[in-house]
């Protein structure tokens, strides 16, 4: 078991307990199943990729996550995981609550990597830099606000609704719960073990906007927020295995509003 070597990453979702997420998530829209299906056999092909981020052992996956796909929606320049983390993180124990995260993305926004890092002059990442809000000036937060305007829509949990959203939307993100069992280095993590003593985290992770054509399988890339190292060039793969266990219990994407 590699756990000692997983537990170097950081994760950071923040889950109110099951019930109350159930909640939340049942009053939210939801973007249902399009009329025309997802062909596997053609995937998803031409979208532009991003480089995968790292957010080492903080707890920022929300901010790396809504960076990247804000930026998948509208392109253009990297946008900050900082800028999207700091302003909401939870005090004292770091990490970020999806309803905090909607809020944000609707009546705040996001502005670039250029303009506020989110690594340090010696190219790391680290939990007290990433809460650091001085970079909060009243222009900086001005900027911010010409990113905002996001509404958060269900996907539901299911391998078929979440390819077309990728398809339809460009990308989705999941909030996932996973464990250090062994498998989160490798390109297929699998899901948590009820009878291990290891702790169950959560997770943000945006999906790839392209996903491979293939036949008899039905598997969703997601970029793995934790440098090029882990997975697949930084790039790990769900299967429905995975997707109809239980553990990712939030999929959802973002529309202009």
């Amino acid at each position: 078991m590699n756990t000692l070597v997983e537990n170097q990453f950081g994760h950071g979702a923040k889950v109110q307990g099951n019930l109350v997420h159930k909640l939340k998530r049942l009053l939210r829209s939801n973007i249902g199943m399009v009329s025309i299906p997802f062909d596997w056999s053609k995937g998803v092909i031409g979208k532009t990729e991003y480089n995968i981020k790292n957010q080492f052992q903080s707890f920022s996956c929300w901010g790396q996550m809504f960076s990247q796909m804000v930026r998948i929606f509208i392109g253009g320049e990297e946008l900050s995981a900082k800028a999207a983390y700091s302003p909401i993180y939870a005090p004292g124990t770091g990490g970020v609550y999806l309803a905090k995260g909607i809020t944000e993305a609707k009546v705040f926004g996001i502005t670039t990597e250029a303009k506020v890092p989110s690594k340090n002059l010696y190219g790391g990442v680290s939990e007290p830099f990433m809460e650091d809000k001085s970079w909060m000036s009243a222009s900086m937060i001005d900027d911010c606000f010409t990113r905002r305007g996001w509404k958060v829509v269900n996907v539901a949990i299911n391998v078929d609704s979440m390819a077309q959203a990728i398809r339809d939307y460009g990308c989705i993100g999941i909030l996932i719960h996973g464990q250090n069992n062994g498998s989160w280095l490798s390109q297929f993590p699998t899901p948590p073990d009820i009878n291990s003593t290891e702790e169950i985290w959560a997770h943000f992770m945006c999906s790839k906007p392209n996903i491979r054509p293939q036949v008899g399988t039905k598997q969703l890339d997601f970029s793995q927020s934790w440098g090029e190292q882990v997975g697949l060039g930084g790039v790990q793969t769900f299967d429905e295995k995975y997707i109809n266990s239980g553990y990712i219990v939030d999929v959802f994407t973002f529309i202009k509003v």
